[in-house]
């Protein structure tokens, strides 16, 4: 039983000093790097005309096409994202800090938005 606590507190340190480690290079890095990561991806989905894949980012000044029946969900800084088919998304920033709005040229987006900042969504036409 003891052996066992004291292997889960290594464990934990080791987990610890990894965040910490991981933090502090993010810290080094520029703020205007800040990337959505792709959660779930459906059919033919395109980054600025490229097929993307489960490893593609997306960032300030990125197109997002997503074609007829497929499907794409993403986060960047805290909000969430999902797309279905047939949608065109432009990701904007206007500082290159944070990217602060979307601009949707057609289709269907669904969002959620982490607290704290504003955002923009320019569209044509809106169902909230």
């Amino acid at each position: 039983m003891r052996h066992s606590r004291i292997l889960s507190n290594c464990l934990s340190r080791r987990g610890f000093l990894q965040l910490g480690v991981g933090v502090g290079c993010g810290l080094l890095l520029p703020a205007s790097v800040s990337a959505g990561q792709i959660g779930r991806l459906q059919g033919k989905v395109y980054i600025n005309r490229a097929l993307a894949t489960r490893n593609s980012t997306i960032r300030a000044g990125d197109l997002v096409t997503s074609s007829h029946g497929s499907l794409i969900a993403f986060a960047i800084d805290g909000d969430a994202f999902l797309l279905k088919g047939q949608t065109s998304l432009r990701v904007a920033s206007s500082s290159g800090l944070l990217i602060d709005s979307l601009r949707l040229l057609t289709g269907r987006l669904l969002s959620v938005f982490a607290t704290g900042r504003d955002r923009a969504i320019i569209t044509a036409n809106a169902t909230i």
